[in-house]
């Protein structure tokens, strides 16, 4: 096992970093926020492009919440008038929204450290590595939690009269 120190100390830094700006900013609660910390503190360690990849699903899919959020919140509302308002009224991510969206990416991320012998290294995505369909996998399962969100953030405003 290759363990790399200099990788350990940039990945906890550059994860704490983000970590506490986007609490600071309202994006998470404080369950939230650490569970995204331990998850990207993986994904940054297995490979850094990964991090600057969950970095933009994250500011995007931040934007998309808070973009026009009191125009869904009133189509939701007139919608079904049974709802609970409390529940739909926040806009930070919690601890299971996060799992959701980046549990299975740290499982890749994993087996991406695992087939690189936790080395830290940024691999080419091509086929003469065989962590290559780890990357892949990562890349898919990102893009899958970004067309959610950006699918759901779609449906709200254009469906709006």
């Amino acid at each position: 096992m290759d363990l790399s120190l200099f990788k350990l100390i940039r990945s906890f830094l550059l994860v704490l970093f983000i970590a506490t700006v986007e609490y600071k900013r309202g994006s998470f609660t404080r369950s939230g926020v650490l569970t995204g910390f331990i998850l990207c503190f993986i994904i940054a360690y297995s490979n850094i492009v990964f991090l600057f990849v969950m970095i933009t699903l994250v500011l995007s899919s931040s934007f998309a919440t808070r973009y026009k959020f009191d125009v869904k919140q009133s189509k939701i509302v007139e919608d079904d008038h049974q709802i609970n308002l409390k529940k739909y009224k926040k806009t930070v991510r919690d601890y299971d929204q996060v799992l959701c969206n980046g549990a299975i990416a740290c499982f890749y991320a994993l087996g991406y450290c695992w087939k690189t012998n936790y080395s830290g290294l940024s691999l080419p995505i091509n086929n003469k590595h065989e962590s290559f369909i780890y990357s892949i996998g990562f890349l898919f399962t990102i893009a899958c939690c970004c067309a959610d969100t950006l699918g759901n953030f779609r449906f709200f405003i254009f469906n709006y009269d």
